[in-house]
């Protein structure tokens, strides 16, 4: 036997190619891979993200609802349907989403940015600064996080804060 029995073969391959931005590739890859395994989230919400990115929603909106059924709540599944809702312009999904997020304790960086971001935005500029606060010891390495907080600061009118948050992404983007 191979190696490319393993699943997360697969996932690291596509995401490769996807970094790389060969999205056409990496779709392929995906797909050919056993997204099925539920141990192996990474691959198939991978793929969904290249469809996504690839603008091919209608194939990502069953997915997605495929995802959400075998990993229900996962914050990988909330993230995909929020970028669906995103690409679609659907408001109504997204207020949706924003009453659920804000609801719980967030384990992904890309949605506390965005939720935070989103508060920022409409004013809601205390109830961001808490949500930041309260998921800084669980995002404290992640430089998506500390962007968002360079964000809210810089909306706050606080510059020299902002500043500061975004020299840490930049360090922690380059590594020890």
């Amino acid at each position: 036997r191979n190696a490319f029995h393993l699943p997360s073969v697969w996932g690291n391959l596509g995401g490769d190619r996807y970094q790389a931005g060969h999205l056409d590739l990496a779709e392929r890859v995906f797909r050919r891979g056993p997204r099925f395994n539920p141990v192996e989230l990474r691959l198939y919400s991978g793929w969904v993200q290249t469809l996504l990115d690839l603008g091919r929603l209608e194939e990502a909106r069953g997915e997605i609802r495929n995802l959400s059924k075998i990993f229900p709540g996962h914050d990988a599944v909330f993230w995909l349907e929020l970028q669906l809702a995103e690409r679609e312009g659907d408001t109504q999904t997204l207020e949706a989403l924003e009453g659920r997020l804000g609801k719980r304790k967030i384990l992904k960086p890309e949605l506390m940015g965005w939720l935070a971001g989103r508060w920022t935005a409409s004013g809601r500029h205390e109830e961001a600064g808490r949500l930041l606060d309260r998921h800084l010891d669980y995002f404290h390495a992640y430089p998506r996080f500390w962007i968002a907080r360079g964000d809210h600061a810089r909306a706050c009118g606080d510059s020299g804060e902002a500043e500061r948050n975004y020299r840490r992404a930049r360090e922690l983007e380059r590594g020890p």
